[in-house]
């Protein structure tokens, strides 16, 4: 009721109640203005809205440590990044827009979402568990949980997850390994916690297939595999050491030292005589070394032509390794005062990666610079923001103001080795620096006990990305390839919200309305003296909205006890200037929709329920021809899921109870895409090219507990 910015929560009950195939980021779908789907079970190919920005527009972390990419800003969209799972999670602290300093990070421009770890406890406990359920998933899981040996107290889990899929050739397995060790000192006024996740996937990544198509053969419909394949790998080390330390009664430190690694790799099969054409209106046009001059000088010496007869032959396989490096430090010092809680802290980062893209006739893609490779290359970025804030207390808790302010630095740097891309350019280099500071202040009235208001302010920054540098290395109309300038700011918004909230009895309400001015668009111009294209800052976006919260409590009637809960979200995005394609006034691609979600709680003894739906609205697409929204879209959905979890107790046995879940998602079988963009077939007319979501679906799991 006293905070100054607006933040939810989502507890161990939704997280225990929640399909086994469930990702944390579809947890978020019970909170207004968010849109998590998936192409796959288990986190494949996950695509997520919050506010109407897509993934790398907001932070998400893990214990406050970011999980996003700092190369590409993507936590999971897009492939099969997996860096944690519902299993390694106690519940999700979400922060609507620009937050206060120590908990907005560099990409918050919609939010900030925070998984909190599951940590261990002093009693000891083991469990094992399987389960099966549709699209032949099956899993099992293994939990030991040592209580305090020596004062050290440690928690191992490993779950391990294999499914076919909803679609056809979209197999995919999960295997994650996780520890949360804690132990305190100084007559535990201090403690020292460490969390290490290690979660490899292996999935056949399900493809965008045409509307047309999946009407024409069915809802499962993919790409046979000998005409499309793709096959990705990614492991993912989360590894954080936090010390947090009582040193009187006025300071409290928190230091925080992160390694995070990431290995990926895609293996993509494309038959040559798989190509748009008018036996195949809707395949794009697959990317050979035909579109490349083999025989420029300095160019790779891979000829695909003389190894396997043609080029389309010796450029079926695409092989794209990534290995992703970051370490970081997040110290923190917070003074408690009479009226004051004064924080003082930075966020601290260095990033390395390395990823290439090579091609060949055959499976065993050979991975070696200057023969076969598009492109390969090494990106840095260092990363710095040092930040103060305070929570100021008046007239006896009446007025709350949170006052802060922090720098941001990043340097970012790309070098490139010999490719079909740069056959001249090895050991060009790229760099670019950008420093900005956010501002931010938020006031909270609590006038009346049961009600409150509250109005914040603030900037944020999105800072350039690789790709903002990779771009600058291009050839010029003289065919010499250079550095193209780069003048480039980050991206950066200022945020207005307000709102209220009304506790009263055994209802909340909640009303809050947003509004976010986007400056500093990054985007491409191209200078037509120099045949340079060349990154500027040249656009505005507004993004605004309204969103709507009750919860109630009804208590025991006829049979256990009922909680509901009911919210609304309407959220829009439009350009108010650019030189791009798009044009002023139009709404981002997709980016405009409403929500809906429901929910009943139920409890009767150790019997939990939950009933929950949610109604997403249509989202037109561009017409990027035209640059103006278009007459497609992907169709409005509503869906319905059932969780249900029972714990039996024992006694004169080993074991001490048994769990049994039974979840059924997506309990009306509706069909919908969970992803979708407007494409162009072989005779360059509009269609919606998409990722189809679950079907009904039935899990169920036994876990016993010793």
């Amino acid at each position: 009721m006293n905070s100054t910015y607006a933040s939810s929560y989502i507890g161990k009950r939704a997280i225990k109640l929640a399909s086994p195939v469930t990702s944390p980021q579809e947890l978020l779908n019970r909170r207004p203005g968010i849109v998590a789907t998936a192409g796959g079970p288990l986190g494949v190919r996950q695509h997520i809205r919050f506010r109407g920005f897509s993934d790398g527009a907001f932070t998400e972390e893990f214990d406050g440590i970011p999980l996003n990419n700092a190369f590409t800003g993507y936590s999971v969209s897009r492939a099969n990044r997996i860096p944690i799972t519902i299993n390694n999670i106690s519940g999700v602290k979400i922060y609507d827009g620009v937050n206060n300093p120590s908990v907005s990070g560099p990409q918050s421009l919609a939010g900030t979402i925070n998984y909190l770890p599951k940590k261990p406890t002093k009693h000891f406990y083991a469990s094992g568990g399987i389960g099966y359920g549709s699209f032949d998933t099956f899993l099992w899981n293994a939990t030991v949980n040592t209580g305090s040996f020596y004062g050290l107290q440690s928690y191992l889990s490993y779950n391990r997850q294999a499914s076919d899929g909803w679609v056809a050739n979209s197999q995919t397995q999960n295997s994650n390994y996780y520890y949360a060790g804690l132990i305190p000192y100084d007559h535990e006024k201090g403690k020292i916690s460490l969390y290490a996740i290690v979660n490899r996937n292996i999935a056949n990544k399900p493809r965008s297939i045409a509307a047309p198509l999946i009407a024409k053969y069915g809802y499962d419909y993919s790409y046979p595999s000998s005409l499309r394949s793709d096959l990705y790998k990614d492991t993912k080390l989360t590894a954080i050491l936090d010390d947090k330390n009582i040193v009187n009664r006025f300071l409290t430190t928190n230091f925080k030292f992160y390694v995070k690694n990431n290995i990926e790799s895609e293996l993509e099969y494309h038959n040559p005589d798989f190509y748009q054409s008018a036996q195949y209106p809707y395949i794009y046009k697959s990317l050979y070394f035909s579109d490349y001059d083999l025989y420029q000088k300095g160019a790779p010496s891979y000829d695909p032509e003389k190894a396997f007869g043609s080029v389309t032959k010796g450029t079926d396989f695409r092989y794209a390794p990534t290995v992703t490096t970051t370490v970081g430090f997040i110290p923190q010092f917070i003074l408690t005062l009479p009226d004051n809680l004064v924080t003082i802290g930075a966020q601290t980062y260095f990033a390395k990666q390395h990823d290439g893209e090579f091609w060949y006739g055959d499976a065993n893609v050979p991975q070696i610079p200057g023969y076969n490779d598009t492109y390969d290359e090494h990106y840095t970025r260092i990363f710095a923001s040092p930040y103060i804030q305070d929570d100021i207390r008046l007239f006896d808790g009446l007025i709350h103001v949170t006052p802060g302010i922090k720098y941001i630095f990043s340097h970012i740097s790309t070098s490139e080795d010999v490719g079909y891309e740069y056959p001249l350019g090895a050991n060009l280099t790229a760099s670019s620096n950008t420093s900005f500071v956010a501002p931010s202040v938020g006031i909270n009235l609590h006038t009346w006990r049961p009600l409150s208001f509250y109005f914040a302010w603030g900037k944020n920054v999105e800072v350039p990305y690789a790709s903002e540098t990779d771009g600058a290395i291009q050839k010029n109309k003289a065919g010499n390839y250079v550095i193209a300038p780069i003048h480039l700011q980050p991206e950066y918004v200022n945020d207005y919200e307000f709102g209220t909230r009304l506790h009263y009895a055994h209802a909340q309400l909640s009303v809050k309305l947003y509004r976010e001015n986007l400056t500093n668009i990054f985007n491409s111009v191209m200078n037509p003296i120099t045949g340079l294209t060349v990154e500027i800052n040249n656009g505005n976006e507004l993004a605004q909205g309204i969103e709507l919260g009750a919860r109630y409590t009804f208590g025991h009637i006829l049979l256990g006890s009922w909680q509901g809960y009911a919210n609304y979200s309407l959220n829009t995005r439009k350009y108010e200037y650019t030189t791009s394609y798009d044009v002023p006034g139009e709404s981002v691609d997709g980016s405009n929709y409403s929500s809906i979600n429901v929910g009943l709680n139920w409890n009767w003894g150790s019997l939990q329920a939950n009933l929950n739906g949610r109604y997403v609205s249509a989202r037109r697409l561009h017409n990027y021809i035209t640059g103006r929204i278009g007459k497609l879209t992907i169709p409005a959905y509503f869906l319905l899921d059932l969780g249900m979890n029972d714990r039996i107790k024992l006694h004169n046995t080993f074991a001490k109870s048994v769990d049994l879940s039974l979840t059924l998602d997506n309990l009306l079988n509706r069909q919908y895409f969970a992803y979708g963009y407007a494409d162009t077939d072989y005779y360059n007319q509009y269609y919606l090219n998409g990722e189809v979501g679950m079907p009904r679906a039935v899990f169920g799991t036994v876990t016993v507990r010793f």
